[in-house]
């Protein structure tokens, strides 16, 4: 695919993607406390880990602080902290109940999140839609593209619909090929973007978090002239995962 043309990004010169305040503040791709539980401590025996970037680079990762797992300075220290703590913790639930169940996940095809994290439109459900939004915000800020309104209104409570974004619970088919060692693995796929030339900007973003082989996919809608229609965030009681591969490009959602 052939990269994105320089004109066509955004670049948020510094300051933070949520409120406008100065970035200084580096978020994790994935909450320290799951790499801390997943690798250990920094000197523990699962480091040095090895992270490949987007562009095939190798990095060395020596524990839970390298900036190999975390976005550039996109976000204030106020919103990466104080201000999404509420979504920190629902994450640690969603996590806790994953590591605990995940052989089950896997086996079963089935994800049940009102046992995990609370039923649709639950507080607690739309904490964890808000982590993922937060995630999703800092990866389109970090490749270069403008976070909707619509998402950073969902994170503000000002909304409770996530129709910004499509997602969708599902299962790595890469990773159960190798899945004794992609089981205690953290990974996120290479994101696609699609970009306007009547607007020269972005359109939309695509993407995948993965915890092991269980992944969630999604596709963020950067238009803002075009309307919100995504099923949003985490917002099915009950999952039945498919498998999918790592062609996002190809990835089509379910429209249920």
């Amino acid at each position: 695919m052939k990269p994105v043309p320089e004109e066509y990004l955004y670049d948020y010169a510094g300051v933070c993607w949520w409120c406008g305040d100065a970035a200084n503040s580096r978020e994790h791709k994935w909450k320290k406390s799951e790499i801390k539980a997943m690798y250990g401590l920094a000197g523990s025996d699962s480091y040095p880990l090895v992270w490949i970037d987007d562009s095939g680079n190798f990095k060395t990762v020596q524990g839970p602080d390298s900036d190999a797992l975390k976005f550039e300075k996109s976000l204030c220290q106020n919103c990466n902290n104080a201000r999404s703590q509420k979504f920190d913790l629902a994450y640690d639930r969603w996590i806790r109940f994953l590591v605990a169940n995940y052989e089950q996940i896997i086996e079963s095809r089935v994800v049940n999140l009102c046992d995990a994290i609370g039923q649709a439109g639950s507080e607690s459900r739309l904490d964890l839609a808000r982590y993922f939004a937060k995630h999703i915000g800092c990866r389109v800020a970090d490749k270069a593209g403008r976070v909707p309104e619509s998402l950073i209104a969902f994170l503000n409570g000002e909304s409770e619909s996530s129709a910004f974004a499509w997602t969708e619970l599902s299962v790595s088919s890469s990773a159960l090929e190798n899945h004794e060692v992609t089981r205690y693995r953290l990974g996120m796929q290479q994101t696609v973007a699609n970009y306007s030339h009547q607007s020269r900007s972005l359109s939309s973003l695509k993407g995948a978090l993965l915890h092991g082989a269980l992944q969630l996919i999604w596709d963020i809608n950067l238009d803002p002239n075009r309307q919100d229609s995504g099923s949003g965030i985490v917002t099915q009681d009950v999952y039945m995962l498919r498998d999918v591969d790592e062609d996002l490009y190809e990835h089509q959602f379910l429209v249920i």
